[in-house]
């Protein structure tokens, strides 16, 4: 045998010789299970009971059985430092692979024999000289932490800001842990590489070494290493946007003795002292509260405050915040010298002076905030100083102050960037310039926005597709305000290239990788030069739209509302106009807004569709309408009767959105009905029924012209050049009507429902099946696995069926099928739930996809677009994609489709014939409800 420093490697085939007296021993108190071992607890020594009761903390029950089973599936236990001098309960779990028993004094390590998969113990500060290994089968033995060192000084390196530098040294501690094959401190390492990153901004890194790190602490059945890593995991997604996806995670980990806290104080502790908070103090309740978990939790309730803060919860932000603050004191004068725990008041200190800044109060707000920035230059934390710093800056530029204001943002820049802050350098580029603009000095402010943007781009980098588009909706904001800025300088085609390079970037990146195979880096937004030449290559008028929003003080409180709608019109010869029309006067003067013109003109004369329109706040606080979860019941006979009862109708918001929308650039539209316009739509706009907006004769806007949209004018691109790479040999059509109807749960809690039969929609399909010059696949032929098999070798889907969409995630919204079992009951591959998030990884090589279905336009809107079926179909390959709006008509659409299918064969311009179409329809079926639904997203030929 020999040992090299530390480390002493042993050959498997080697021998140790135990003493007779402690196998004799082990012999006869001997038990086959942990079961065994717990369930006669009581009648064995202290010691190893003592080691049972600790092995039932590890598996965190006193259930014998539970606790076994958790136990044997561990590969990995810590049990260092606890006192332990007994490890005979230890010979039954036999499927460890790495034990830590450092700092505990045992004479006999006899019972590890049993342990044949052993590979790696150690035996940190083990009493004993020589240090020989005391196991056979054991391939490595530790008797000191060689990483230590390097894992302390990359920690200190961490809470003083210094990111580049920690992480260096992390990376040196953790190839030393990795060479040893110590997974624990392997563990330990990753998580605070994990945190290194989320600091720098390079969330997709930091996701990463947090999910390996998880890995350990599952092995190793290490719960509150576990939660540490779950919290960062949560502030990962805090930090991108995924906010209600952080919550779900954040909410779960709080300590159950916690919440005790809660009965005493449900409005959390608000002295920025608490000694006056007798529960703190309480000798009986204190032991329940100590350091070990606290700490955990104190970062839980600061980031919750944090995502409530986000989302306009202001009351239950600082109830949180509180909480927090609270928990960082409860370890007394003992903790004021450690730097880390320095570290987390103060960042609790800034998180609840931020939260009374948010609600309004600013003298409250600066009290904690200046006693962050105390306690942040006491420890020497750069990166959080800028944080405070910054958080200042707000403060005095809501209290009107600009010139303090930027005294601090230009503190705070410097030590971002010198922290390599990414995230926080944009967050401080974007103060200034919404300074400067304040200020009118547009070209100051145009600098730094743009070096915003430059900045902000970069946090992009390696994320995944939902968390490219989350992280978006945090980022909106500064491409809105530099538009602003560009208009104030007259420079109009300017603010255009950043208005198209403020839409659907997560989807332009996923279409250019999935298309041409662009690398990520590679991807740039469109020069005005290309804009000019998409609209010449389209022969095409192309409408972009930008929602503007200001902060404005309602009812004695500043929140951001709809300020102007900017319009640009890029004609097919290169020229563009820009228009713009003032939304103040709808909430100002009106009590209503775009949003909610939107959703109300899509309920036509429905009264219980617009009662379930709900006005809300979203992301950044800004407002939005959404759709109550309670089913909407549309008449359409009666709607029939009305519409042709009076002819012409009438309705006052289609009236209004065209007013709105229309008529600033109606002499820049094309005088040609058969000439194209394609709306690229921002927000809300998405759902607006474009072909049924109304002049003020009545005259409805498919009357005049030929409509197409698109998420933005770089996606239009792309959806043309996939069109040119279509390959001509696939020439089938796969035509699917009424397929037997899956079962689900139409509200939660209900057991599963079959969808109702669509006979309509099979009729449809014959027809269109004969046009097409294929079979129709129909009821229990339509299986979802036949169908998903079929759609690659397709040029033509159509689906008629029922369709839903998911307002939530958006990847859930659904084309129903066939399940492939009839006892399939909706919950997976098979279900007869076509998913969005199924599409999306499917290889398409269609040049059009019908959703001959309610609601398959729709999704969850963000500033990517709409994510939803649509999005996933052009994504897998698609480029076009004709979609509806709202729920539709059976018989109606089944007309309607075989009017446009019709007029398809004999013009290759799909736009022209869904407009015949469409009139076609509306001469049987007067009301727009029956035909104003449809939309053609991507290429027209």
């Amino acid at each position: 045998m020999t040992i090299t420093g530390a480390v002493f490697i042993s050959l498997l085939g080697g021998k140790y010789e135990f003493p007779v007296e402690a196998m004799q021993s082990k012999q006869n108190d001997s038990f086959n299970s942990f079961t065994e071992w717990c369930l006669n607890r009581d009648r064995l020594t202290e010691a190893t009971s003592y080691t049972v009761t600790l092995l039932l903390e590890k598996a965190t029950t006193y259930n014998c059985a539970e606790a076994n089973q958790v136990l044997s599936s561990l590969s990995g236990l810590d049990l260092s430092d606890r006192g332990i001098s007994d490890l005979r309960p230890l010979s039954s779990l036999k499927n460890l692979t790495s034990l830590y028993l450092g700092g505990n004094e045992i004479d006999d390590f006899s019972p590890l024999t049993y342990l044949t998969k052993l590979t790696f113990l150690d035996l940190k500060n083990k009493p004993s000289d020589p240090k020989i290994c005391p196991v056979s089968s054991a391939t490595i033995c530790h008797f000191s932490d060689d990483g230590e060192k390097l894992y302390e000084r990359g920690q200190q390196q961490y809470f003083q800001g210094q990111f580049q530098l920690a992480i260096a040294t992390f990376q040196e501690a953790l190839s030393t842990y990795q060479k040893n094959g110590d997974r624990l401190r392997e563990g330990k390492v990753l998580y605070q590489l994990g945190n290194t990153f989320s600091s720098l901004g390079q969330y997709a890194q930091a996701l990463s070494f947090y999910q390996q790190a998880l890995v350990i602490h599952k092995n190793f059945g290490d719960r509150p290493a576990g939660n540490d890593t779950l919290t960062g995991i949560g502030i990962v997604y805090k930090q991108i946007g995924q906010y209600q996806k952080a919550i779900q995670v954040l909410e779960k980990l709080p300590s159950e003795r916690f919440k005790e806290i809660w009965k005493f104080y449900p409005d959390g502790i608000d002295e920025l002292d608490i000694k006056t908070a007798d529960f703190f103090h309480n000798p009986a309740a204190r032991p329940a509260y100590k350091m070990a978990w606290c700490k955990t939790t104190h970062q839980i309730f600061n980031n919750l405050t944090s995502i409530h803060i986000k989302l306009g919860n202001y009351t239950e932000a600082l109830k949180l915040a509180r909480l927090a603050l609270a928990c960082t004191r409860l370890d007394g004068p003992d903790a004021q010298f450690d730097a880390n725990w320095i570290f987390q008041e103060a960042e609790n200190l800034d998180t609840v002076g931020v939260t009374y800044l948010r609600i309004g109060n600013r003298k409250r707000a600066l009290v904690f905030l200046q006693r962050a920035l105390e306690r942040m230059r006491e420890i020497g934390n750069k990166a959080g100083e800028a944080r405070v710093l910054n958080h200042l800056g707000e403060l005095y530029f809501n209290q009107g102050d600009k010139q303090k204001a930027l005294e601090f943002y230009q503190q705070a820049l410097p030590l971002r960037q010198q922290a390599n802050d990414i995230a926080g350098q944009g967050e401080t580029l974007n103060n200034l310039g919404l300074l400067y603009f304040n200020q009118n000095q547009y070209t100051e402010a145009e600098k730094y926005l743009f070096d915003a943007i430059k900045v902000l781009e970069a946090l992009r980098s390696g994320l995944k597709d939902d968390e490219k588009i989350a992280i978006f909706e945090t980022q909106t904001i500064t491409y809105r305000l530099l538009q602003k800025v560009l208009i104030a300088q007259n420079k109009y085609n300017e603010a255009l290239e950043i208005s198209d390079r403020a839409r659907a970037r997560a989807f332009v990146e996923l279409l250019a990788q999935r298309f041409n195979g662009t690398q990520e880096q590679q991807i740039t937004p469109l020069t005005l030069q290309q804009i000019q030449r998409i609209a010449k290559e389209q022969n095409a008028t192309l409408v972009e739209y930008s929602l503007v929003y200001d902060e404005f003080n309602v009812n004695g409180k500043r929140q951001p509302e709809e300020s102007e709608l900017y319009i640009w019109v890029i004609q097919p010869t290169g020229e563009i106009t820009f228009r713009r029309t003032n939304l103040k006067p709808l909430w100002q003067q009106q009590n209503t807004s775009l949003n909610q013109i939107v959703g109300q003109a899509r309920c036509f004369e429905n009264d219980a569709c617009r009662q379930t329109l709900i006005s809300s706040r979203g992301v950044g606080n800004l407002p939005e309408v959404r759709r109550s979860l309670a089913p909407i019941r549309f008449n359409n006979a009666i709607a029939q009767t009305l519409a042709l009862s009076q002819g012409q109708q009438q309705n006052r918001q289609l009236q209004q959105l065209h007013q709105l929308l229309i008529e600033p650039i109606a002499d820049l539209l094309p005088k040609d009905p058969n000439n194209r316009v394609i709306f690229i739509p921002q927000s809300s706009l998405f759902l607006a029924p474009f072909p049924a907006l109304q002049d003020e004769n009545g005259t409805y806007l498919i009357e005049k012209h030929t409509i197409l949209t698109s998420p933005s004018i770089q996606v239009l691109d792309l959806t043309h050049q996939q069109r040119q790479k279509l390959s001509p040999s696939i020439q089938e059509a796969l035509v699917v009507g009424n397929p037997t109807m899956p079962k689900i749960s139409l509200n939660f809690g209900e057991p599963p429902r079959q969808l109702s039969p669509l006979p309509g929609a099979e009729i449809e399909a014959q027809e269109i099946a004969k046009l097409l010059n294929t079979t129709p696949l129909i009821g229990n032929q339509a299986t979802e696995s036949v169908v998903v098999q079929k759609m690659p070798q397709s040029r033509i889907i159509h689906l008629a069926t029922h369709g839903a969409f998911d307002p939530e995630r958006g990847i859930g919204s659904w084309i129903a099928l066939a399940p492939d079992s009839l006892t399939n009951t909706g919950q997976g591959i098979g279900d007869g739930l076509l998913k969005a998030e199924e599409i999306i990884d499917l290889n398409l090589n269609a040049e059009l996809v019908v959703l001959s279905a309610c609601d398959t336009a729709q999704g969850k809107i963000t500033g990517d677009g709409i994510v939803g079926l649509s999005r996933s179909l052009i994504s897998a390959g698609t480029s076009s994609v004709l979609v509806t709006l709202w729920k539709v008509d059976d018989n109606a659409t089944a007309f309607l489709m075989q009017e446009f299918y019709q007029n398809w064969q004999n013009s290759p311009d799909k736009a022209q014939a869904l407009r015949q179409a469409m009139l076609a329809t509306k001469q049987e079926y007067s009301h727009p409800t029956y035909w104003a639904a449809f939309t053609l997203i991507g290429e027209a030929e």
